[in-house]
């Protein structure tokens, strides 16, 4: 396993948020690797969560905040307002690579955003709690999202192969 990305100690603030950003994205990406689609599928924590479905969920997460919140675009969510738990749904066609891949590509786009936006800029739409956020605001709100959700992948992450740590 390749050492994950460190935030920098020294830097800016938006280099020190998109190298937070990075850490956090790579510990999920990183709890799906080396497993097997089966592995990936275990459900560790009822009613829907595995790694595999985590990595879906955080797609759209990553997708809903950076491009339909704060750009404003309609981008390609899993999750529909009549089943918002679907990016949870592992599909039978799902695999990692596949749901890994759409990861990075959201995380590659949205890191573009937080590169050459302006932090301070309120978003094209208002969140669902009903306010503008800041881009800032969305970057630092996917930083513990992502972190959150890693903690509960390093449960069960244990529970199928024991590994314990992910740095």
């Amino acid at each position: 396993m390749s050492r994950l990305p460190q935030p920098p100690p020294d830097a800016d603030e938006r280099a020190t948020l998109l190298g937070f950003l990075a850490h956090a994205r790579a510990v999920a990406l990183r709890l799906v690797e080396d497993l097997d689609d089966d592995q990936a599928r275990h459900i560790g924590a009822p009613p829907l969560t595995s790694l595999l479905g985590t990595v879906k969920h955080l797609t759209d997460v990553e997708l809903w905040w950076f491009q339909h919140v704060w750009a404003g675009t309609d981008p390609d969510l899993v999750s529909t307002d009549d089943d918002l738990d679907a990016d949870w749904h592992v599909l039978p066609d799902d695999t990692i690579e596949a749901v890994t891949a759409r990861y990075r590509a959201a995380c590659d786009a949205n890191d573009d955003l937080l590169r050459g936006g302006d932090l301070d800029a309120p978003s094209a739409r208002p969140s669902n709690r009903g306010h503008h956020v800041s881009l800032r605001w969305v970057g630092w709100h996917l930083v513990e999202e992502t972190s959150r959700h890693n903690g509960q992948g390093d449960i069960i992450r244990q529970a199928i192969d024991g590994l314990t740590s992910i740095d």
